[in-house]
């Protein structure tokens, strides 16, 4: 299983980032590595169990009123 997620990722980041290098768009790059990075992250921590803050439950948390 873990080999499927790294040849996903890789398989996305392969076909993504050399169009971005050739066309010259590094702030599209640098947005593309730091969101790709968040989501082998999640992807890696929802494999291994690790814990995940879920941030909609902070959210709600701190905006709704407690009943």
């Amino acid at each position: 299983m873990l080999g499927l997620i790294l040849g996903i990722n890789l398989l996305v980041l392969l076909m993504e980032a050399p169009a971005l290098i050739k066309k010259r768009q590094y702030k599209d790059l640098s947005v593309f590595f730091a969101l790709f990075a968040i989501g082998l992250y999640a992807s890696l921590a929802f494999y291994y169990g690790w814990p995940l803050q879920e941030p909609f439950n902070a959210l709600i948390s701190h905006v709704a009123p407690n009943d």
